[in-house]
């Protein structure tokens, strides 16, 4: 369980909720994020001897890099065009 604060819209202060990984994830996909597949520390440090601020780095720098960003939008392109949806017209 972990200790969030969560600002409510109309609220000028922030309230401190207690909220299960679950609740995390419910809420960041109610916000519009995708959250089935979530990368934690311990995916780098099941295989390697790092601190948490090392295993975030390595996460970072591993789904962050251009060439995984490019193949990622690659594949959402794949899948909305199986899926039959229509591409949204480019601003110029």
């Amino acid at each position: 369980m972990f200790l969030v604060s969560i600002g409510f819209r109309g609220a000028n202060t922030l309230k401190k909720e207690s909220m299960t990984d679950q609740q995390l994830k419910d809420e960041l996909t109610r916000r519009g994020y995708y959250t089935h597949n979530l990368w934690t520390v311990e995916d780098v440090q099941q295989d390697f001897e790092a601190t948490k601020d090392e295993a975030q780095e390595v996460l970072n720098e591993a789904l962050t890099g251009d060439w995984i960003m490019e193949k990622i939008f690659d594949c959402i392109n794949i899948c909305a065009d199986y899926q039959g949806l229509k591409p949204k017209e480019k601003k110029a």
